[in-house]
């Protein structure tokens, strides 16, 4: 669906793929994260992600009561629309943008 939109998306299925996919010298402009993972938090992967992507924005997704209401968290349900817009907004706002 994102790749539709016109992102170039690398998936992890973990957060120990997403570490090894950033040391094997992908870009990342943004990343698409869980708020609260089985393996972690997604704020601790933010965190290590940006030794390596200073310029990384971060957009989370959580569940309804699990998040904070804040601009870098997306709560489910959404659109598929809203979400596009929601990373738009995040890559556009980057500063290596």
């Amino acid at each position: 669906m994102l790749p539709a939109e016109g992102f170039d998306v690398t998936a992890a299925s973990h957060s120990g793929h997403a570490l090894l996919e950033g040391l094997e010298g992908h870009r990342a402009d943004l990343l698409l994260t869980e708020l609260t993972m089985p393996e972690g938090s997604g704020r601790v992967l933010a965190t290590r992600l940006r030794r390596y992507f200073p310029q990384m924005q971060t957009l989370y997704v959580a569940r309804p009561g699990l998040a904070p209401e804040a601009a870098d968290v997306l709560v489910r349900p959404f659109s598929v629309s809203e979400l596009v817009a929601r990373i738009r907004a995040c890559v556009s706002s980057s500063p290596a943008s």
